[in-house]
């Protein structure tokens, strides 16, 4: 490398130390992390007084409805993809209701009274929990 070469090379490497940190700062700033909230929470799960039915455990609690299931997940679920199932009265899972991500609560519509519900995740092929409802 010849002086001219060494001279841009110094200048390149010292503008990418100062502007990578800078462009990383921006593209963190406008992230929106999910923040478990237990006020914001409770005003998004309907009144259990009209639940058919409540059941819960460390993980979820749930509040059966006459058509909805409504879900309040506690704690994270360490897995990356946990899927919903209801469960018939032989316990094989019926219908799927979706994917549960985060803390917080979710609301499924269901045609009839599942005999319990599962959460499973389909990556590690195991079941998280079981709740017979």
């Amino acid at each position: 490398m010849n002086a001219k070469q060494r001279k841009v090379h110094f200048y390149t490497w010292l503008f990418l130390i100062l502007a990578v940190p800078v462009l990383i700062f921006f593209a963190v700033k406008d992230l929106s992390f999910n923040s478990f909230n237990q006020k914001s929470l409770t005003n998004s799960i309907p009144n259990s007084e009209y639940a058919v039915k409540t059941v819960e455990n460390d993980l979820i609690k749930v509040f059966v409805y006459k058509n909805k299931l409504a879900i309040e997940v506690k704690t994270t679920v360490k897995s990356a993809s946990t899927l919903l199932y209801t469960i018939d009265t032989k316990e094989n899972k019926d219908m799927l209701l979706g994917q549960i991500t985060t803390p917080g609560s979710y609301n499924f519509s269901i045609e009839k009274l599942p005999a319990g519900i599962i959460l499973y995740d389909t990556l590690k092929d195991e079941l998280i929990t079981k709740l017979k409802l």
